[in-house]
């Protein structure tokens, strides 16, 4: 809207047209139309958002200019003539790669959080589902991590003669490898006082705070500590072999420690199955 008398009759936009405004008595024109000052056609060259790079080679060659002149002197936009022969398959290429980019960005971000600690176990495994579900209804479209658009024809737009042959690459940039937990992080992230109540009533203990000590295994610990020391006094003792043998401290312990994870991992595979009967994945 013009504010104040005009000085002079409204300027039309020489780049789309539009009535321009002017702001102020004597102030600069400008117009309120600048969206469609872009161009109609995606320029198939650079970086996309964060995600995506494309790269248009004519004749094998890598263009950093989107403009080639024909031997008519015409200058032709080879990004225009791209987007005309295949900017339906790249836009959706494009679409494609920058969703698999997004999820695999959540999922990153869900794996980062879970060992900072802010996560309890059966969220984690909520959020891991629902990121599988998303990524097996969409396995097609996030199979590639690139497209290529090749042997597209350029040509004059004023005398119409052949000037080569572009080719479009379309790949991701910033993609490292999921850092998923390892199984011993997942037992180990925190469970809800809900889930306890859920686990403990079902495994039939008599509260949580029975089942928070089973699975602590503090007896277990305690009877490793004991075994630890004696196996310290022993060794300052000269013994025959056939004594020593009776003694076998070491596989004694191995086994405790195999105990004590076997029962954070009892609790987490049943915090999962809670979970995973709660949201169905497509394995």
């Amino acid at each position: 809207m013009t504010i104040g008398k005009q000085l002079e009759p409204p300027r039309k936009c020489k780049i789309c047209g539009s009535e321009m405004e002017q702001l102020e008595p004597g102030g600069k024109w400008e117009c309120p139309s600048t969206h469609l000052h872009k161009p109609a056609y995606m320029s198939w060259m650079g970086q996309y958002r964060k995600h995506v790079q494309s790269v248009v080679k004519f004749d094998g060659v890598e263009l950093t200019d989107r403009k080639v002149r024909c031997r008519c002197g015409e200058t032709v936009d080879v990004s225009k003539q791209v987007d005309f022969h295949a900017g339906g398959a790249l836009l959706n290429a494009l679409r494609n790669l920058e969703d698999y980019a997004n999820w695999k960005e959540r999922n990153m971000s869900l794996q980062e959080t879970a060992r900072q600690g802010k996560l309890m176990l059966d969220n984690y495994i909520e959020e891991q589902e629902r990121l599988n579900v998303e990524y097996a209804r969409n396995q097609e479209r996030f199979t590639s991590q690139n497209f290529d658009a090749g042997n597209i024809p350029i040509s004059c737009d004023k005398c119409g003669a052949t000037l080569g042959i572009a080719d479009v690459s379309l790949s991701l940039i910033n993609s490292p490898e999921i850092p998923f937990l390892t199984r011993g992080e997942v037992n180990n992230l925190p469970i809800s006082q809900r889930m306890f109540a859920r686990i403990s009533k079902d495994w039939r203990f008599g509260n949580v705070e029975e089942l928070r000590r089973y699975m602590k295994a503090q007896d277990l610990l305690d009877a490793k500590k004991i075994i630890s020391q004696c196996k310290e006094k022993l060794d300052t003792v000269t013994l025959p072999y056939e004594i020593l043998r009776l003694f076998n401290f070491e596989e004694i312990i191995r086994l405790i420690d195999g105990e004590v994870e076997t029962r954070k991992r009892d609790v987490a595979d049943a915090v999962i199955k809670i979970v995973k009967e709660r949201v169905p994945a497509i394995m």
